[in-house]
């Protein structure tokens, strides 16, 4: 009866150390639940609900433990994302800063060689106007004190070097030695023995016996060539310096040029001359004929109805421009020019011309 009792006890026990087993089992305290799974097997080893719950416990937590490492590999995960996150994120930062740095740099080059490239077509500028300034000293032979002291001022102003004053001004010498050679052939007062006249034309260009060798060799070929293949031009405007400056330049581009400050001059000229190109200015105040009027004599003419006539002209009323184009007018430029543009005009309209005067002639 002890020994019945004594089992009905255990039972009991073992009842009850299993209540509490469910509830830590509920509440998560797995280890204590094994604890008291330990100690309800002291008390009862076959209870076939201890070893039942024993491995519901350990189920749990290997089930538990599994989870733990899946979290923590989880976090692992998300940490390293990111740090990942954090590196690229930095190196794009980086980069940026790299890329802003090298834009910063190239901008200060692109205005640095923008500031210079200005101040270089500044200087080509300053030196085209001081080679200009050279041309009107040196135009009459040498250059007068008074010359002298505006083109010092003029160098000081547009910073010309001494290499480059004495670059331009050996060129300008030349060139104005040229066309004081030419204009005296021209004029029959000067022949290849005129020794007296030449050494006085070079003493006054200041031109050296190495450079008249060269030079007037190169001229006396030049003025001796036939003639026949030069484009001859009549050039009529009332601005006598911008006249005498164009007069010059297409003689160095290779033309015969005769220039007219009024259109009667021109047109009396014209009545008994023949040239291969017309250059007028439209506002002839100096004069009896306008533009216009000298255009229309001119075309009754009839050696010089068909030959390139361009107006030339500060006026960009675009009624005129029209007016000009609907009379037949071959060309009309606007000043101020470039006589880059003016001349390829030029050369374009005589080669047009001469191609339809051969189609016209066969």
């Amino acid at each position: 009866m002890a020994e019945k009792q004594s089992h009905v006890e255990i039972k009991a026990s073992v009842a009850e150390t299993l209540k509490r087993v469910d509830r830590l089992v509920k509440s998560g305290e797995l280890e204590q639940a094994l604890r008291e799974i330990e100690y309800a097997k002291t008390l009862d080893p076959r209870n076939m609900y201890v070893h039942a719950y024993e491995d519901r416990i350990k189920l749990l937590e290997h089930d538990r433990e599994r989870n733990r490492q899946q979290e923590e590999s989880r976090k692992r995960t998300e940490e390293e994302t990111e740090q990942k996150r954090k590196e690229e994120l930095a190196k794009q930062a980086e980069e940026a800063r790299k890329r802003l740095k090298q834009e910063r740099h190239r901008r200060l080059e692109i205005d640095a060689k923008s500031e210079e490239s200005r101040k270089s077509r500044e200087h080509v500028q300053a030196l085209q106007e001081y080679n200009r300034e050279l041309l009107e000293a040196w135009e009459d032979g040498a250059v007068t004190p008074e010359e002298e002291k505006d083109l010092l001022m003029h160098r000081t102003t547009w910073n010309i070097s001494p290499e480059e004053h004495f670059t331009l001004q050996a060129g300008a010498r030349r060139e104005c030695y040229k066309n004081a050679f030419r204009k005296l052939w021209s004029s029959g007062s000067l022949t290849p023995e005129s020794a007296a006249t030449l050494a006085e034309l070079r003493r006054r260009f200041a031109i050296s016996a190495e450079e008249y060798e060269i030079i007037e060799s190169e001229l006396l070929q030049e003025l001796r060539a036939p003639r026949s293949s030069i484009a001859k031009l009549a050039i009529i405007d009332d601005d006598t310096k911008l006249l005498e400056s164009l007069r010059m330049t297409l003689e160095e581009e290779g033309f015969e040029v005769r220039g007219f400050d009024t259109s009667d001059a021109a047109y009396k000229y014209l009545r008994d001359h023949r040239v291969d190109l017309i250059l007028s200015d439209i506002n002839l105040e100096t004069s009896t004929m306008g533009g216009f009027a000298f255009y229309q004599k001119v075309r009754e003419l009839s050696h010089l109805n068909r030959i390139p006539f361009l107006f030339l002209s500060g006026l960009t009323d675009e009624a005129i421009i029209c007016a000009g184009k609907e009379l037949g007018v071959d060309d009309y430029v606007t000043k101020p020019f470039d006589l880059d543009t003016l001349i390829a005009i030029m050369k374009g309209k005589l080669r047009r011309y001469k191609t339809l005067s051969k189609i016209h002639h066969n």
